[in-house]
């Protein structure tokens, strides 16, 4: 495990001891619009791909399964309602993308082509558990959900500005 990993799992650790509860989310690489265009977070390069037409070259070699904001806003919204404390949930869709996946399934409505590039990632691949979210009867998503809902919000993304 790396620094961040260690960091995050230490952190779990002290909030879980906590007298008034908690709801720990544990998203993975989160797909969302922004309205901060200025970063240099992997969907603020699809829109850079999209909107300067720059090279859209992506990554296959390293999986993960991929969060969508939407989808954690939702969670959050029925673990409040729901009243859930004292969980860890993991919130992500099913399946196992790379970056060059979702760059070319939301980038293609637009016209977009995405080349492949293999930058040889060989960190282990983990398939994490999402049975809790059923377990809990909170939202889940699917992978193509999830790219719609993306595709959508890009459509019309004035809705978002700041």
């Amino acid at each position: 495990m790396n620094v961040y990993a260690n960091t995050k799992k230490e952190s779990e650790k002290i909030i879980a001891k906590t007298k008034e509860g908690y709801l720990i989310l544990r998203p993975s690489v989160i797909l969302w619009f922004s309205p901060n265009t200025t970063n240099d977070r992997p969907f603020s390069r699809l829109l850079k791909n999209l909107d300067q037409g720059t090279p859209a070259v992506y990554d296959t070699s390293r999986k993960f399964q991929p969060s969508y904001l939407g989808h954690i806003c939702e969670v959050i919204d029925v673990s409040i309602q729901k009243k859930l404390w004292n969980e860890i949930i993991l919130v992500a869709v099913e399946d196992l993308k790379s970056r060059y996946d979702t760059a070319k399934d939301i980038l293609a409505p637009f016209g977009i082509t995405v080349e492949v590039a293999d930058k040889h990632d060989t960190l282990p691949v983990v398939k994490e558990d999402l049975s809790k979210l059923k377990k809990l009867n909170l939202p889940a998503y699917s992978y193509d959900r999830m790219i719609q809902k993306i595709i959508d919000e890009i459509k019309h993304r004035e809705l978002f500005q700041l």
